[in-house]
């Protein structure tokens, strides 16, 4: 009879403890936290020193008056094209730009443009939150639509951000 009443507690104490594990393992499956940690502003730092020439060509590239607005993404430079703010396609006509551009995605950004005075370079993303690297053109702060937070890197010009629609709706909400 010992032993039966052993067995059972001892399943049950198993059984709580799987159930916990399978609650916390799906937790952090589902918040995306498993595949897609954050990154923070050391992280990106690092970052950005080892990327540091291929965005600033990109950086060149962008700063033209006639690409303001406009956005790559994986799936528009597979076309050679990036989109503007209002829908048009313009063709990457420069074949290093192309080339540039194609081992950043590769290297893990996943959407870079421009937004008035600042490019940006989107490095990690989660839902509405946003991470990345931003170059102002002008030298003064980046101007990023959904900013709630920034900080300088160690290049004047160039600065770690984050976006965050819910929080930037909660601070505009007066």
């Amino acid at each position: 009879m010992k032993k039966k009443t052993i067995y059972c507690i001892s399943f049950f104490v198993a059984s709580v403890a799987i159930v916990f594990g399978l609650i916390v393992t799906m937790g952090a499956f589902m918040s995306g936290a498993a595949f897609n940690p954050r990154i923070n502003s050391r992280q990106m730092e690092r970052i950005f020193m080892e990327d540091y020439e291929l965005l600033s060509i990109v950086t060149q590239f962008l700063k033209s008056p006639t690409h303001e607005g406009s956005s790559v993404t994986r799936d528009s430079l597979e076309r050679g094209e990036m989109f503007t703010a209002t829908g048009y396609r313009i063709k990457i006509l420069d074949d290093e730009i192309l080339s540039v551009l194609k081992d950043l995605l590769n290297r893990g950004y996943s959407n870079i443009g421009t937004e008035g005075n600042t490019i940006w370079f989107l490095r990690w993303s989660m839902l509405d939150h946003g991470r990345g690297i931003a170059r102002t053109i002008d030298g003064s702060d980046p101007n990023l639509f959904f900013l709630t937070h920034f900080e300088p890197l160690s290049k004047p010009g160039w600065f770690y951000y984050e976006e965050n629609f819910n929080e930037w709706r909660r601070q505009n909400s007066n």
